[in-house]
C-alpha cells in the first residue's frame, strides 16, 4: 500500500486545449462544476491554490452534461461575478464530446503526489515488474 495524494499542476483552456497556469487564476473568481464523488476536496484544492469559488453546481459521479448545461453555468457564473468555469479533469473528458466550448470554460490539471520517497520507489517497481513481458515458449525458437 502506498500513500498518495493529488496537486494542482494548473488548468486547461478546453475551447483549444492550451495551458493556463495557476498563477494566472490566482484570486480570479471562478464558478466550480463538479461531478465527482468528493466535490468539496475539489472546492478546497482551489480554495489553496488562492482561486475563490463564487458559485459551485455539483452533479452525481458519472453525471452527463450537454451544451444547455453549459450555457446555464456561464450564465450563473456571470451572475455570481465569477470571471471563468472550472471543471474537474474527470468532467472535462465528457465536455470535449461537445461542440463549441467556450474559452471561460477551464479544466483542473492534476498530478499524483507519493507522500514519500520510499512509497514512489516501491509503486515504481512494482509497476515495472507487472509490465515486464514474459517470453513465449517455443516462440522464434
Amino acid at each position: 500500500i502506498v500513500r498518495t495524494r493529488f496537486v494542482l499542476k494548473g488548468f486547461e483552456r478546453l475551447a483549444d486545449q492550451r495551458a493556463v497556469s495557476k498563477a494566472a487564476l490566482k484570486a480570479s473568481p471562478a464558478y466550480l462544476v463538479c461531478g465527482v464523488g468528493n466535490p468539496q476536496s475539489v472546492k478546497k484544492t482551489l480554495a489553496e491554490n488562492g482561486i475563490p469559488v463564487m458559485g459551485e453546481k455539483t452533479y452525481d459521479d458519472h453525471a452527463r452534461f450537454t451544451e444547455a448545461d453549459v450555457k446555464r453555468w456561464l450564465r450563473e457564473a456571470k451572475r455570481c461575478g465569477a470571471e471563468r468555469v472550472i471543471v474537474t479533469e474527470k468532467d472535462a473528458v465528457k465536455l470535449l464530446e461537445l461542440d463549441r466550448l467556450p474559452k471561460r470554460l477551464l479544466a483542473m490539471r492534476m498530478d499524483m503526489k507519493f507522500l514519500t520517497r520510499r512509497e514512489r520507489e516501491l509503486a515504481e517497481k512494482t509497476v515495472r515488474a507487472r509490465l515486464r513481458v514474459q517470453p513465449v515458449r517455443g516462440f522464434l525458437s
